[in-house]
């Protein structure tokens, strides 16, 4: 008998390869992530990943299979070193420090490996095959993300703070959530998403509703699960996080009053700014605005965002058309400025000049907000998209409630994304200035 040749078997995906292979692989890998990043998925060859590493075309197949398997390991690599950081920062920070460090060293890798993660979102919308394949190996590493945080937040949690909840939150706060969206963009997947963290996050809620003791109250605040802000409180000590939460249960029931209120909305808004006078002298009703009054005191808040975020509710009901940016950029500065404002205020950094950098920002989120939510609003009736971008664009507004969107809409959604990066980068130099718990604060609404 002969003896049996053995047969070659391809490398469990993930698998860690020793010596030369390890090299050849490691060299297939960086041929990949780079022509996959300039190139794309469809217009890049075996042969030409070959040809850029140094290897033969049969050495690609025996490591990886097929061009898909490869493809996915590329992605893999790019984020396993991201996660291994994040790890060993977890690890070596001093208790108290972890949170600040984390969000440090997330900043530092975005702003180092911008080209990498723009070929991500490059790679990720060329089809729906391949935002298949993605997500299988980024919710492992959001998975084992989530599960090295856990067991080192148990120390830093207060005693009524569920750290499992605080690591969900934290992991979609600062990657899950953001790439998800980038793999599924469908609306449909958007709001599963958020009820997937709203179930995450339910201990939190639960006892921030407890806490505040009121069924309305805290029915007001429950809304807030499928946005940023609550994720950004729970990072921060517990008086600051108080704190901004009784704000932003103002700026949320000013917005509902706005919006769902039944019969005269305009009196139900005059009525909330008679209780805002109210919690200023100390003799609030709602139960909200008497959780708001003690915070107006103890920070020294001013009267005048809270009552432009009443006027921003105001101008809803009366104005539904902005014939340009500049028009909307005057609703941002009562919708959205103020609340950022605010947040200097409860941190005493207040000034001038962070003011104007943060009106930047709260602006240049607003806008894009206004862009997630062009059906939506259409159909109340409302049109936050400048009139003359939607005349130049040629987009009517029958075009904003149709689905998909067409190439005008999309026009016109690109030129207010681009207004809004501008924005962003004017008010960039805020975090900057900022340290610890302020810096922590801005961050979670950007």
């Amino acid at each position: 008998m002969h003896p049996t040749a053995p047969t070659p078997t391809t490398p469990t995906p993930g698998a860690a390869p020793r010596g030369r292979k390890a090299d050849t692989q490691a060299r297939i890998l960086d041929a990949a992530i780079a022509l996959f990043g300039a190139r794309g998925y469809g217009a890049t060859s075996i042969a030409a990943i070959a040809e850029r590493a140094g290897v033969s075309r049969a050495a690609i197949f025996w490591h990886f299979t097929d061009k898909g398997t490869l493809f996915e390991e590329a992605f893999r690599a790019m984020l396993v070193p991201f996660v291994d950081e994040l790890k060993r920062t977890i690890e070596n920070a001093a208790p108290r420090e972890r949170i600040f460090e984390l969000f440090d060293v997330y900043e530092d890798f975005v702003s180092t490996h911008r080209a990498k993660i723009e070929s991500i979102v490059r790679w990720v919308f060329e089809s729906g095959e391949l935002r298949a394949r993605l997500e299988r190996p980024l919710l492992v590493l959001v998975d084992r993300f989530v599960r090295d945080l856990h067991g080192s937040l148990a120390d830093v949690c207060d005693a009524d703070e569920d750290a499992s909840a605080l690591a969900a939150a934290l992991a979609s706060a600062l990657h899950g959530n953001l790439v998800l969206s980038l793999l599924d963009p469908s609306a449909e997947r958007r709001a599963q998403r958020a009820a997937g963290l709203a179930a995450a996050d339910g201990a939190h809620a639960r006892q921030a509703g407890a806490r505040m003791s009121e069924a309305a109250a805290a029915a007001v605040l429950a809304k807030s699960h499928a946005e940023n802000f609550p994720v950004a409180l729970r990072l921060l000590p517990r008086a600051q996080r108080g704190d901004l939460l009784a704000i932003y249960g103002f700026a949320r029931l000013a917005d509902d009053l706005g919006d769902e209120a039944p019969g005269d909305r305009l009196a139900a808004l005059d009525a909330l700014e008679a209780e805002l006078e109210r919690a200023f002298r100390g003799s609030a009703t709602h139960p909200l605005l008497r959780r708001l009054a003690p915070v107006l005191r103890a920070r020294a808040l001013p009267r005048q965002p809270f009552l432009d975020l009443i006027e921003a509710n105001r101008r809803d009901q009366r104005v539904q058309r902005y014939e340009s940016f500049d028009a909307l950029l005057g609703y941002c500065a009562l919708s959205a400025n103020p609340v950022g404002r605010l947040v200097l205020h409860v941190f005493g950094a207040e000034s001038p000049a962070r003011a104007a950098l943060s009106d930047a920002i709260c602006s240049a989120l607003q806008v894009v907000e206004h862009c997630q939510d062009v059906a939506e609003d259409a159909a109340r009736g409302r049109v936050y998209l400048p009139a003359d971008d939607l005349a130049r664009c040629g987009c009517g507004e029958a075009e904003l409630v149709k689905a998909p969107a067409s190439d005008a809409l999309r026009a016109v959604v690109a030129l207010q994304v681009e207004r809004a990066r501008a924005l962003l980068a004017r008010g960039e130099p805020l975090l900057a200035e900022l340290r610890g718990s302020a810096r922590l604060a801005v961050a979670g609404f950007a």
